[in-house]
C-alpha cells in the first residue's frame, strides 16, 4: 500500500514521465526500471544497442566501482579495495542475485577491484571455484598471483556454516591458486584446531 504522503511527495515528478515510469513511482514496482537511473539506462541503450536492464546494471556497477577504485587509489595508493558480494551468490552463479545486484564473477576484474574477497560458507561454495576459474584461469595458469585482482581468503566459514572437511578443502584450494592474505588462512587453521 502506497502512502498518501509518498504520492504527494512524488506528484511533482510525474509530469513528463512515461506511463511505465508513473506506475513505477506510484506503486513502488521498479522492475525493470529504477527511476533515478532511467535517463542513464536510456542513454546506455542508445550507445550500446542493448535493451536488457540486467546488462545495464552489470555495466553501471562496474563503472561505479572502477571510478571509486581509481579515486580511492589517488589518495591511498597502497591500500587494497575489495568487494564481497551478497553471500557469494553471484560467484556461485545465482542468476536471481546477479540480476538483482548487477554483480557477477567478472565484476572484480572489470571494476579494477584489487582483491576477490568471496565468502566461502556452506558446501554450495564449491560452485565458486569453477565460476572464478572461467574468468581468472587461462592455459592452466591462474592470474591471481601475478595480476589484479588477487585472491584473498577473507571468509571461510566453520562451525554451523561449514564442516571441517569443507573448510580444509577450501583452504587448500585457496593455496593452490596462489591466494594472498595468509593471515586469514592462519586464522582459519587456528580456528579449526580449536573446534
Amino acid at each position: 500500500m502506497v502512502s498518501l504522503g509518498f504520492i504527494i511527495k512524488i506528484r511533482g515528478q510525474l509530469s513528463g514521465c512515461s506511463l511505465v515510469m508513473k506506475k513505477a513511482l506510484v506503486t513502488g514496482d521498479r522492475t525493470p526500471i529504477s527511476f533515478p537511473y532511467f535517463a542513464s539506462f536510456e542513454k546506455w541503450k542508445k550507445l550500446t544497442g542493448e535493451t536488457s536492464w540486467n546488462s545495464f546494471k552489470l555495466a553501471i556497477v562496474k563503472l561505479w566501482w572502477s571510478r571509486f577504485t581509481t579515486a580511492y587509489h589517488l589518495q591511498e595508493p597502497y591500500k587494497l579495495t575489495l568487494f564481497n558480494p551478497i553471500g557469494s551468490e553471484p560467484e556461485k552463479g545465482g542468476t536471481t542475485i546477479i540480476a538483482r545486484s548487477g554483480t557477477d564473477t567478472t565484476t572484480f576484474r572489470d571494476s579494477k577491484i584489487d582483491a576477490i574477497a568471496t565468502m566461502f560458507y556452506y558446501p554450495s561454495a564449491s560452485k565458486i571455484w569453477n565460476n572464478l576459474d572461467q574468468v581468472y584461469k587461462a592455459d592452466n595458469t591462474y592470474s591471481y598471483p601475478t595480476q589484479l585482482p588477487v585472491l584473498m581468503s577473507t571468509e571461510i566459514g566453520i562451525g554451523r556454516l561449514n564442516t571441517l572437511p569443507y573448510t580444509q578443502e577450501f583452504m587448500i584450494i585457496f593455496l593452490e591458486r596462489g591466494s594472498q592474505g595468509l593471515q586469514s588462512i592462519r586464522t582459519a587453521i587456528w580456528r579449526t584446531q580449536k573446534v
